[in-house]
């Protein structure tokens, strides 16, 4: 091939749009933001990375460029809502690479999925919806596990340094 020439790209479209809001992020929180502008009769764009939109830059205006699954879209809106989730994380203590511990969320959707988390669900902080489990109070303290690797129990401590053992199948991070 000769390196020299220019690349040949196949003919990319591009639509524009406008919109009174455009919402990025199809979670819980961009879902309600669409529906509570449609409910009070705006015109709204939601983009979601599970449906292939990508979102590349944002520009005065505002002016929003996408690359959809079929072509790029440029989006300019009145008002920007971003809602494109936290990152859940797991607390670092001793045996935290065990299996069977789970951010609420995660937890939350393999319920509403169908997978069973097992007899015993233990929740660390905030318990999930919808997920029934038993909330331990205290400070984490660490996660034991079996010679498989699988969780077993979780140790919480009071005030005091009392230390608590919840035997578990399962623990939800909330």
């Amino acid at each position: 091939p000769n390196l020299t020439a220019p690349p040949v790209f196949g003919e990319v479209p591009v639509r524009r749009v406008e919109t009174d809001l455009l919402v990025i992020g199809g979670g819980r929180s961009g879902t309600t933001a669409r529906e509570k502008a449609e409910a009070a009769g705006r015109e709204v764009v939601l983009l979601d990375a599970a449906a292939g939109d990508e979102v590349v830059a944002i520009y005065a205006g505002p002016m929003v460029v996408v690359r959809t699954p079929t072509g790029m879209l440029h989006l300019g809106a009145q008002e920007i809502v971003v809602a494109t989730g936290a990152a859940e994380i797991h607390p670092v203590c001793p045996g935290s690479q065990l299996n069977g511990l789970l951010t609420a969320r995660a937890a939350e959707r393999l319920h509403a999925a169908g997978v069973d988390l097992g007899e015993n669900v233990v929740a660390v902080g905030k318990p999930p919806k919808g997920v029934r489990s038993t909330a331990v109070p205290g400070r984490l303290v660490r996660f034991e596990g079996d010679s498989s690797g699988r969780v077993t129990a979780v140790v919480t401590a009071d005030d005091a340094g009392q230390e608590t053992t919840t035997a578990c199948d399962t623990v939800v991070l909330g």
